[in-house]
């Protein structure tokens, strides 16, 4: 537990409100790299350089949230920014399954509105699983990496 500098204050008090916070910016970290993981499914047309700069900023959009919580985080910070990175791939990787699912139904035309055509984009798997490996892969390594013993 760390020590609250704080006279009167409960024990462990800063501790927990440093958790809370590290667990609220590792969401949204997360949130915005799961839609770079959605946004590498698919390809509108535009081309490989375009598509590389939209995921990198992305991908910059959530750093800081993922620096701000390995800075709030009281416990093991390089277990806990690999578990986040995993979780986030995790999640990518269902709410991308789940997009490909309903937008591959024919019948899913029905629900969008008349007046706006759906646009026209393609699925590109490669990508998504080349980013969500990159992603998962680092999570994977930093998890192991804080869990090996001090030498």
């Amino acid at each position: 537990m760390v020590p609250d500098p704080r006279p009167g204050t409960k024990p462990g008090t800063a501790a927990l409100i440093r958790r809370v916070l590290s667990v609220i910016l590792y969401v949204l970290g997360g949130w915005m790299l799961v839609s770079e993981i959605f946004i590498a499914l698919l390809d509108f047309g535009q081309s490989a350089a375009t598509t590389i700069g939209i995921l990198a900023f992305f991908a910059l959009l959530s750093l800081p949230f993922f620096l701000l919580a390995v800075w709030a985080t009281p416990g093991d910070r390089t277990v806990e920014l690999g578990a986040a990175l995993v979780v986030t791939a995790i999640v990518g990787a269902v709410l991308s399954l789940a997009v490909v699912i309903m937008l591959s139904d024919p019948q899913f035309r029905q629900f969008m509105p008349d007046d706006r055509p759906m646009p026209e984009f393609h699925f590109t798997p490669l990508l998504a699983l080349v980013n969500l490996a990159l992603i998962g892969g680092t999570g994977w390594l930093l998890t192991r990496r804080g869990q090996q013993p001090a030498r």
